[in-house]
């Protein structure tokens, strides 16, 4: 350095060189945008010196890898810029909140659009997915944090009132409906932190037609901790696989359960005692589940409600026309089939798209509940913020394994493997693949119906000519796959035993 030059103090202006260099900005013009703004005299190599002391790389913080994570977070989960430092500082990443900035609008990743044309392109093309969608019936129910979650998850950047707005246009008698709506308003329900209380139950208004819904709420966050999709027949071995799935994936289990007492429920008590009663001295069964009514588990009610006003409606209402005209007698086996084989698969998907949308969706402050919790559950649940704890343990690896050992138990199967390759090899002939609630087919019918009713007259066909395979629905369990660990099968006497379990 030349006698009498000061030393160059430029770590005062880290942020906006770091910003400047991941911008594209080459070391020799952030020299001279200093010297221009900031009257600083400095070396281009003491630039490049100083960014790489700083750990600031365009490679590094570049890299496709953490691109897709910023698309990620900013559509799939919908959080602001401050979350998303946060949630990768997490994955450990550390990035500030200018190069998140420049990163997000290199990538288009706009928090408003300002230029007219812009959002006049945008208006009209969510114009035109917001007709398509009120076709298939699916944003029928939604309100309006649900469709701008929904919007915001297919990628269109459109303001939350504007819209409501063009639903508002688009489909006036559905959004009166949906305001007349009568929403009961109940004491305040506190919980301290995630992973507290997972409430549970089941929803068993498609049972009829074969599909059961079973799902776990987390009551501090309102996240979805699971919901599975299955067939109704075989509930009381199922939910404990559930259960067992959700821990070993998730390598997290609550503090407490609340169920209703089912036959299923016990089970699964059974298998949470045990898990817990290595962590904690003297534990009782009472220490760990809460039995109320199904009416009584606040959390996960309000849930089936919104899942219900939402989504299920569709599937409900179109099975009982199927079933008043005609078309699904629940004494045909061609008809049991047929259904499962169709309907299983898009309700599986749809309900899956539904919690996505739930689970980012933001709740709002309460006014007259003083302890209400607001933000996104995802958030809420992933990313709590200092000072609330998170209740959730580990579960003991060793009791898990054997539990999953014992009750090995195929959870997606909603047909014999035989059967339901026929019956893909039957629609797929006829070009029905990967159908959609909302397809249509050149006369404007219902793709979906059109191929429930060719399969079901293809099973009736089959059966009448004794062909092979036999078709088959899945059995109910055995008394071999009813058969339990015995530590479980004498916890869960015990469990029924309790008078507080008996209340």
């Amino acid at each position: 350095m030349p006698a009498g030059r000061p030393p160059s103090d430029i770590d005062q202006y880290k942020e906006e060189i770091s910003s400047s260099f991941l911008n594209g900005q080459s070391a020799s013009n952030i020299t001279k945008i200093l010297s221009d703004k900031y009257q600083i005299t400095v070396h281009s190599q003491t630039i490049r010196r100083r960014l790489q002391q700083w750990g600031v790389s365009r490679t590094n913080h570049e890299s496709k890898e953490l691109e897709d994570k910023i698309k990620e977070l900013y559509f799939q989960h919908g959080l602001r810029d401050r979350q998303i430092i946060h949630a990768l500082e997490k994955n450990g990443i550390k990035i500030s909140q200018s190069t998140l900035t420049t990163i997000r609008r290199r990538l288009g990743l706009h928090r408003r659009v300002v230029n007219p044309e812009d959002i006049q392109n945008i208006n009209d093309l969510v114009r035109a997915e917001v007709q398509k969608q009120l076709n298939s019936g699916r944003i029928e129910g939604y309100g309006r944090g649900h469709l701008y979650r929904f919007f915001r998850l297919k990628g269109y950047n459109i303001a939350r009132d504007r819209l409501y707005s063009i639903v508002q246009e688009l489909d006036p008698d559905g959004v009166k409906r949906r305001k007349s709506d009568v929403y009961r308003r109940r004491g305040e329900y506190v919980v301290p932190g995630p992973n507290y209380i997972w409430s549970m139950d089941g929803h068993d208004k498609l049972s009829f037609w074969g599909i059961q819904i079973y799902a776990a709420i987390d009551a501090f966050s309102r996240y979805i901790t699971w919901c599975y999709v299955g067939i109704s027949n075989r509930t009381q071995i199922s939910v404990l696989r559930q259960f067992l799935e959700v821990l070993q994936e998730t390598k997290i289990q609550p503090r407490y359960i609340r169920s209703d007492k089912g036959g299923e429920t016990v089970l699964v008590a059974a298998a949470h005692y045990l898990l817990l009663k290595e962590q904690y001295e003297n534990l009782f069964l009472q220490d760990c589940y809460l039995y109320g009514t199904s009416t009584s588990n606040q959390r996960i009610e309000a849930w089936w409600s919104q899942l219900t006003k939402s989504l299920l409606f569709i599937f409900r209402d179109y099975f009982l026309k199927l079933s008043n005209d005609g078309y699904f007698k629940k004494n045909s086996l061609a008809d049991r089939i047929a259904i499962l084989a169709i309907y299983m698969p898009m309700a599986r998907e749809e309900i899956a798209s539904y919690i996505n949308v739930w689970n980012t969706h933001g709740i709002r402050k309460q006014s007259h509940r003083i302890n209400s919790i607001n933000g996104q559950p995802n958030v809420l649940y992933h990313l709590s913020e200092d000072g609330i704890q998170d209740y959730g343990s580990k579960p003991d690896q060793v009791v898990l394994q054997t539990l999953l050992d014992e009750h090995n138990f195929e959870l997606d199967e909603y047909l014999p493997l035989d059967t339901l390759n026929w019956c893909q090899q039957k629609l797929q002939s006829q070009g029905f693949e990967r159908i959609k609630l909302e397809d249509l087919n050149e006369h404007g019918e219902r793709t979906h119906f059109i191929a429930y009713l060719y399969l079901r007259d293809q099973i009736n066909l089959h059966i009448a000519t004794q062909s092979e395979p036999q078709l088959r629905e899945c059995e109910k369990p055995t008394q071999e796959e009813l058969h339990l660990q015995q530590d479980l099968q004498d916890v869960a006497t015990d469990l029924t035993n309790q008078p507080w379990f008996s209340r």
